[in-house]
């Protein structure tokens, strides 16, 4: 079954920290010279293999579904190995191979993935997902694709639109980080503001750096 925000799949430990103590060499791994931290670097990065949900800020998961914070709820939440329902009830249950966090309310959703041992050829396969939606054979979406390393290699932005008068909007930031991939997404079934896209990818940013471990 394939993954995407139209199918919601449900991401990402923390960024390492500066040196702590009184005399402490600010200079040392994770900080710049001068003791400011270094820049996040995602080519030497790595994101857990952990469930994560607990360590998302929510304040800035309602600024991408542009709702108040105090709507945003965890709809679901899954890790690697967790038995779950599928789509088909009378099937076994299915397995996740994912960790993975849904935040958001019944009409705005805000979704998180990281999926580890995951290859490039993978993620590649879904950024040209989002790049073919809409271009080749029936899609209710059509999707503006945009490479960006800042979240792997391969990396990429797809900004998506209902067609056929959906007023369906997803925002996409996917990339592999390390040896897993991260994907995050912001879906509005009502339509979404020309800051939403934004607004997303700041959140999914941050997300990263944050739940990130960058090598020294």
């Amino acid at each position: 079954m394939r993954r995407h925000p139209t199918a919601p799949l449900l991401a990402v430990v923390t960024l390492t920290a500066a040196l702590a103590g009184c005399g402490a060499d600010t200079s040392g791994p994770g900080s710049a010279e001068g003791g400011e931290p270094a820049a996040f670097d995602v080519s030497t990065a790595t994101v857990t293999d952990q469930p994560f949900c607990d360590q998302v800020d929510t304040t800035l998961v309602a600024a991408a579904l542009g709702i108040s914070a105090d709507r945003v709820k965890l709809l679901e939440s899954r890790k690697v190995g967790q038995k779950f329902e599928g789509p088909d009830e009378e099937r076994p249950k299915l397995t996740s191979d994912v960790n993975s966090c849904s935040f958001g309310s019944s009409t705005a959703r805000f979704i998180l993935t990281v999926r580890p041992g995951a290859s490039s050829a993978g993620v590649q396969e879904e950024i040209d997902y989002y790049t073919n939606l809409g271009h080749k054979g029936f899609s209710s979406e059509t999707c503006t694709v945009e490479d960006d390393d800042g979240f792997g290699d391969p990396g990429a932005v797809a900004g998506c639109h209902g067609t056929g008068g959906s007023k369906r909007t997803t925002v996409v930031a996917t990339g592999l980080v390390g040896t897993s991939s991260y994907f995050c997404s912001a879906v509005l079934n009502t339509g979404g503001t020309p800051a939403m896209r934004d607004a997303t990818v700041d959140a999914c940013r941050h997300t990263l750096e944050t739940l990130a471990t960058v090598e020294s």
